[in-house]
């Protein structure tokens, strides 16, 4: 989730296994107020721990969030905003290694 006040954002999710179990937590903050992107944030860091986990290539991993400004730059390219396009450069690299 991605959540702004004043001049910080900050971030933060669980990643959890079939069974629902916790198995790793992850935090952050972003320098700018916009808590759509600590939701990116929160997706780049997600896969960044998943794949450091080293989980089985089988499990799949699904990742939910609340805002839907975010959902539509992973759906639509267009839309994402040219001072964020590295972060999502580096998603996509992260997303072919998962």
């Amino acid at each position: 989730c991605g959540v702004a006040k004043e001049d910080r954002a900050g971030y933060g999710g669980v990643l959890r296994n079939k069974e629902d179990v916790a198995r790793a937590l992850f935090f952050g903050s972003v320098a700018a107020n916009d808590a759509d992107m600590a939701e990116t944030g929160a997706v780049k860091v997600a896969l960044e721990v998943f794949l450091a986990m080293n989980w089985k290539i089988n499990d799949s991993l699904f990742i939910e969030h609340d805002s839907l400004v975010v959902f539509s730059w992973f759906v639509n390219k267009v839309m994402r905003p040219w001072s964020r396009q590295a972060i999502f450069a580096g998603i996509h690299r992260d997303m072919l290694k998962a």
